[in-house]
């Protein structure tokens, strides 16, 4: 009592009434409650999103190995019209061009003639 009549010691500061402590607590719980729950959501929602993109990886791969196979398929197809194409203008037997050849030799010969102002000439034998 002498320390503090001499003003050593603080002056005794009343209490906060029991309902600000009770409020203070209340905000608190709340406030940290909310966080947790924020926290939580937000868990679930990284973890929802990290799955999304799993499955879009797995997704882009599937389409990337179909496309290649499609492109094997396209090459393949190519080279089947590269050879129908050569079958229709060859004889099988004698692997010499054949009419249709002929044909579309003559008519390209007949546009470049007219294009260029020459004269296109044939000659036909016949071993009959």
């Amino acid at each position: 009592m002498l320390a503090q009549q001499a003003g050593r010691l603080p002056h005794y500061v009343e209490a906060a009434p029991l309902l600000h402590w009770f409020a203070f607590t209340v905000v608190f719980t709340l406030t940290g409650g909310l966080a947790y729950y924020t926290g939580q959501i937000t868990k679930r929602a990284l973890e929802r999103s990290k799955a999304e993109i799993r499955e879009r990886e797995r997704a882009e791969d599937a389409l990337h190995a179909d496309n290649e196979g499609l492109h094997d398929r396209i090459s393949q197809v190519e080279s089947l019209q590269a050879e129908l194409r050569e079958q229709a203008l060859r004889d099988a037997l004698t692997g010499l061009y054949n009419r249709h050849y002929l044909n579309d030799a003559l008519e390209l010969e007949i546009q470049r003639a007219d294009r260029e102002g020459d004269v296109v000439s044939v000659v036909a034998t016949s071993s009959f």
